[in-house]
């Protein structure tokens, strides 16, 4: 996918202004850039299609999905745990990662990472290990969408998943 167009206007230069203070401008090539894009692209994605397919009748079903039995509300915990958004979220998710690590580790040449790279690699990388334990190894088990006594280890790595994103 190619790169998004930069944005203009004074929310832009807020949102760059804060962004260098944590990635120095220019320390991005266009390719970094573009498989940065790519990953934003597929995060959305994801985010967008799960719904879809788990609440639309002859969808919901699918591949093991909740069919009729599809709980509203729900969190996107419970909607992802089996069916056709489980499949949807292991493939997309991963694949946004896939981009996000290219991008951040430099595609692979480690001799060209600085000390603050290895920084943002070493927090990365533990973000998708809590993601990995929340989204792979530990999906709600229920009974209802309500954690059960079964779902701790998802409950806590969820919460460290979702305070990295601040």
């Amino acid at each position: 996918w190619p790169a998004s167009p930069p944005a203009t206007g004074p929310q832009s230069a807020k949102h760059t202004a804060f962004l260098n203070m944590y990635i120095p401008a220019g320390s991005f090539t266009a390719a970094q850039a573009a498989m940065l894009a790519a990953a934003q692209r597929l995060f959305i994605f994801e985010q967008l299609i799960i719904f879809p397919l788990y609440y639309l009748p002859g969808l919901r079903g699918l591949a093991g999905g909740d069919g009729r039995a599809a709980k509203f509300p729900c969190s996107i915990s419970w909607m992802t745990r089996r069916g056709l958004p489980r499949h949807c979220t292991l493939c997309f998710w991963n694949l946004g990662w896939v981009c996000l690590m290219r991008a951040l580790l430099k595609d692979g040449d480690v001799a060209a990472m600085s000390f603050a790279d290895w920084l943002r690699a070493g927090f990365m990388m533990q973000m998708y290990a809590a993601g990995f334990t929340t989204v792979v190894l530990t999906p709600m088990k229920g009974p209802d969408v309500a954690m059960g006594a079964s779902d701790a280890l998802h409950c806590y790595a969820a919460m460290l998943y979702v305070f990295d994103h601040f």
